[in-house]
């Protein structure tokens, strides 16, 4: 039978998961994250096979989740048990989301008020960068923030830190200014 991992990312991811880091360079990857893969054999330097290894696992979770999305069995496989998620820093009196989310409690609940306080009118990432555990995703997103009905446009920078194919944590940078405008 097909496990949670092999139904989320396929046969051959769930044999890189249960790998050593080290021992994941092999035809296995590049069949899973797609060619050109960058192996500890053909990297300059084992850093830059780990950050394109770490920046393949990121953008799989971009393509296989759609905003708003996120079940809590995909959240269980994708990010460490005590992984924590921090959008914009510190709790906000106008800003409800804003806070840090601890556990896979804290993220389900920080997906569920994404659902319950706001609509994601459109989402396009950008660009995505990587170095050794740390990969940044930069997206364009508008927003409708359903207690105002107002609309704003806002680039975030999702800021991961991976390891051994597991997300254990996410900190989410914007400009508040459009963002308290759309939630005031």
């Amino acid at each position: 039978p097909m496990s949670k991992a092999s139904k989320f990312f396929g046969e051959e991811e769930e044999k890189l998961r249960a790998a050593p880091v080290a021992s994941t360079a092999s035809s296995k990857a590049a069949k899973f994250f797609g060619e050109p893969f960058l192996t500890p054999e053909s990297a300059p330097s084992w850093g830059e096979a780990l950050s394109a290894e770490n920046l393949n696992f990121v953008t799989t979770l971009y393509q296989q989740f759609a905003p708003g999305q996120v079940t809590r069995e995909a959240i269980e496989l994708v990010y460490s048990p005590d992984a924590t998620w921090t959008y914009g820093g510190v709790e906000n009196p106008v800003i409800d989301l804003c806070g840090t989310y601890h556990g896979y409690d804290g993220i389900s609940e920080f997906l569920s008020k994404i659902k319950e306080l706001v609509t994601i009118d459109e989402w396009q990432i950008k660009e995505t960068v990587a170095q050794n555990d740390k990969v940044l995703v930069f997206l364009d997103v508008v927003y409708t923030v359903k207690k105002t009905s107002k609309t704003y446009k806002v680039e975030e920078i999702h800021a991961h830190t991976v390891k051994n194919f597991k997300s254990v944590k996410v900190h989410v940078y914007f400009d508040f200014t459009p963002v308290i405008e759309g939630w005031s």
